[in-house]
């Protein structure tokens, strides 16, 4: 059974052929009055819309074409060659069911004579019929190409305006979560808790603290809701909340950082850093008494930018330093990677003594 939409557009389908035959159809008509020679109206319309029908069923072979090479993403000359091969193909297909409906009518009509007073010829109908209408038909087969191809550049065009709009709609709640982390209580009452400490013994290390919390949250609060920004941005943001976890930690965290200076300016997606640099610490540092280490590395390889954030971690060989992948900041992660990216990038967590997150994804360069 075909569902709602498919009949919908297999209605408009039809009609769109029927269209086309009662518009030459009609066209047929006038001419006949205007210069004067007698062709019955029904004889004109029946041609007419028995030729477009054809034409209607024979574009779902052309457009069957179109697909196969759009699959393959074959290039320009051997898709020309598949066109120029299907297409004479068609046109010949086209002349013959023409010519075959010729038959019909004059089996229904009881085989009258052909105009030059011979008897009806199967033969020279196919031959008149094909030759006649061979270069026309190709010339159709090649509108029914452009206008499947304008139909999916279209296509594609919404889909992009549409898939811009989700990313916004997902960047904004990236940034909401994100704001959420920073402001959660659990993070803010241990930062305070460290301000109350220092604030007696080391009320520079204090003041120090409180400043660089109200420039993480300043940075959080102006972020941009662009779609994309340079590496360094996102390393900036990064950095303000490992030294607030730097000062909290003490000597339990050290932070490593290996970028690569030609990929600063790399365009990634906003706030993808920050959610993988927190569950290093929350799961890979904060639950040990030991020292740990989270690494954070950048480089550019084969056109492609890869990223890693790597904790020490403190667990037993063979035990994950984080417990699973599939927390709320990286499933955000990784349905923002697939929105952006599709199947162009990479994203894996590896566990051994701590934890690995490595996401790949194509390295474009932001100008100027």
């Amino acid at each position: 059974m075909f569902h709602k939409n498919q009949r919908r557009r297999a209605s408009y389908f039809v009609l769109l052929w029927i269209g086309i035959g009662l518009f030459f159809g009609t066209k047929r008509i006038i001419e006949t009055h205007v210069y004067g020679y007698s062709y019955p109206w029904d004889r004109a319309l029946g041609w007419q819309l028995w030729e477009w029908s054809l034409w209607g069923l024979l574009s779902l072979i052309v457009f069957a074409v179109c697909r196969v090479c759009e699959r393959r993403s074959l290039g320009w000359g051997k898709q020309g060659l598949i066109h120029a091969l299907a297409g004479s193909g068609v046109a010949l297909a086209q002349g013959f069911l023409a010519a075959f409906g010729s038959h019909l009518e004059a089996w229904w009509r009881g085989w009258p004579a052909m105009q030059d007073g011979k008897p009806w010829s199967f033969v020279t109908i196919e031959k008149v019929t094909v030759v006649n209408h061979f270069h026309q038909n190709l010339l159709i087969y090649a509108a029914m190409v452009a206008a499947w191809h304008a139909v999916r550049h279209y296509k594609r065009a919404r889909e992009r305006e549409l898939r811009a709009v989700e990313l916004e709609a997902e960047l904004a709640h990236a940034q909401l979560q994100a704001l959420r982390a920073q402001l959660h209580p659990h993070f803010l009452f241990n930062t305070l808790n460290t301000v109350a400490e220092l604030i007696h013994h080391e009320p520079r290390k204090a003041e120090e603290m409180i400043l660089q919390l109200s420039e993480l949250l300043r940075l959080a609060l102006q972020s941009q809701a662009t779609q994309e920004v340079a590496l360094a941005e996102e390393i900036a943001f990064a950095r303000r909340y490992l030294e607030i976890e730097q000062t909290r930690l003490g000597e339990r965290l050290t932070v490593e950082w290996a970028i690569a200076d030609e990929t600063l300016s790399a365009r990634v997606p906003n706030l993808i850093l920050q959610p993988l640099v927190e569950n290093a610490i929350r799961h890979g540092i904060a639950p040990f008494t030991k020292p740990g280490r989270v690494v954070i590395r950048a480089r550019r390889e084969d056109g492609q930018l890869n990223l890693q954030v790597c904790d020490t971690g403190c667990a037993p060989e063979g035990r994950s330093s984080m417990p699973n992948g599939h927390g709320i900041g990286l499933a955000n992660t990784r349905a923002r990677l697939e929105r952006f990216y599709g199947d162009k990038h990479s994203f894996a967590l590896t566990h051994d003594k701590g934890t690995v997150a490595e996401l790949t994804i194509p390295s474009a360069i932001e100008a100027g």
